[in-house]
């Protein structure tokens, strides 16, 4: 479905979904993929409408269709939409298909809202405010990155949540906040995963929820924490996962308390902390997080102080 208007008010549904799979026994279809919904309008209504770009089921031992793509993208108007709006899930059979994506772009005002899910490309993503809802559990990278790919996301204000998971093996995942008004907020059970280096990088403020949980996974990679001075940190049951042979950088002049099962494991470089406070169900935990042993053909390696 691809529709471009002067004006578009949208109070029904519109549908993109998959076929049902077929068949029986060894002989069985899956469920066909969810289509692809696009909207384009420099002025755009939705109050009660909603979209549906669902895999189709499939039965006995054949696998559900993934979930289609539904991109919305308007100057001004009225949004009153929410997750429940979109339904891009995954159809169910012997292994399901994975849920899709949903982008709805405001130009006018440069917000960008993410339900659902999203697919990073090689880009950096700018907008004035980036939201990605609680919904937003399929936030993938392209599975075509390049090694040297540097995907990243710079906004005024910006708010993660769902899950983010980064497979490919990349240079970078950068989320940057630039600018006096805004904020960074990572809302509480966010997961973010990425295969390469990890950079969240506040100007004004950082907010980290609880039960958060950041990891990065490639060999040597960074995981890294810009907040500004005097934005003190309490974190509550978060989780901090660094790579082998690679950092976790905080270097700023703040308070840290560690709080309610949060673990920080990894090599932290934390130059600068006006206090760190770490409560007894807390803990940093280097261990194994130095040079991989996995590669040594003889012995083990030996422990030394960094410079």
């Amino acid at each position: 479905v691809e529709i471009t208007a002067q004006s578009i008010t949208h109070d029904g549904i519109i549908r993109a979904n998959g076929g049902l799979g077929g068949g029986s026994g060894g002989r069985v279809a899956g469920g066909g993929a969810g289509g692809a919904i696009f909207l384009s309008a420099p002025s755009l209504t939705i109050t009660s409408g909603s979209f549906e770009a669902k895999g189709g089921d499939a039965p006995g031992t054949a696998g559900g269709g993934g979930g289609g793509r539904i991109a919305l993208v308007y100057e001004s108007g009225t949004f009153d939409a929410d997750a429940s709006d979109f339904d891009v899930a995954g159809g169910v059979g012997v292994r399901n298909g994975d849920n899709g994506t949903v982008y709805v772009e405001e130009s006018t005002a440069s917000i960008v809202r993410v339900f659902h899910g999203f697919t990073f490309e090689d880009v950096d993503y700018q907008a004035s405010t980036w939201i990605s809802d609680s919904s937003a559990t399929n936030q993938i990278c392209a599975p075509t990155l390049a090694s040297d790919a540097t995907p990243s996301i710079t906004a005024e204000s910006i708010m993660l949540a769902g899950a983010i998971d980064c497979a490919p093996a990349i240079e970078s995942f950068e989320v940057i906040q630039a600018g006096s008004s805004g904020a960074l907020e990572i809302g509480a059970d966010t997961s973010i995963s990425v295969n390469g280096a990890l950079r969240l990088d506040a100007e004004t403020d950082l907010n980290v929820g609880d039960g958060v949980s950041l990891v990065n996974t490639k060999l040597g990679a960074d995981l890294t924490l810009g907040i500004p001075d005097g934005d003190d940190q309490s974190w509550s049951g978060v989780t901090i996962d660094g790579a082998r042979e690679g950092r976790i950088v905080l270097d700023a002049a703040i308070a840290l308390s560690l709080a309610s099962g949060t673990t920080v494991s990894g090599n932290p470089a934390w130059p600068a902390l006006t206090a760190l406070s770490i409560d007894a169900t807390s803990a940093i935990d280097a261990d194994e997080k130095g040079c991989d042993s996995r590669i040594e053909v003889f012995g083990g390696g030996s422990g030394s102080a960094p410079d």
